[in-house]
């Protein structure tokens, strides 16, 4: 018995980058479609991924200060704070590209 957790808990443990890695190509992924613009589409796909990233991003800073809350003293886990730098960058990258699209449509106007 006492094996068999060991084991459950070092793989546990050891699958855990992975996760994170896959999570962030997650992340990534809607990131990128949020930009998607295809010449025969609506802009449906960018529309929904948009729509979803925006959901996990309020998601996630709700839980950071819920947790940050919690946590007291404690620091939060390195994937948490990778997870929130994450989510920074993607939010600023979105800025920065409704900025641009902005300037643009100003400048063709």
């Amino acid at each position: 018995m006492r094996a068999s957790i060991t084991c459950y808990i070092t793989t546990a443990i050891n699958t855990l980058p992975l996760r994170e890695q896959f999570a962030k190509s997650c992340f990534e992924t809607l990131l990128q479609f949020s930009f998607y613009k295809a010449s025969n589409s609506s802009g449906e796909v960018s529309k929904l991924a948009l729509g979803t990233l925006l959901k996990r991003c309020q998601e996630v800073l709700q839980n950071y200060v819920k947790d940050e809350k919690l946590s007291g003293r404690c620091p939060l886990p390195r994937s948490r704070m990778a997870e929130i730098a994450f989510v920074m960058r993607a939010i600023t990258s979105l800025i920065g590209s409704l900025q641009a699209r902005r300037s643009h449509m100003t400048q063709s106007s």
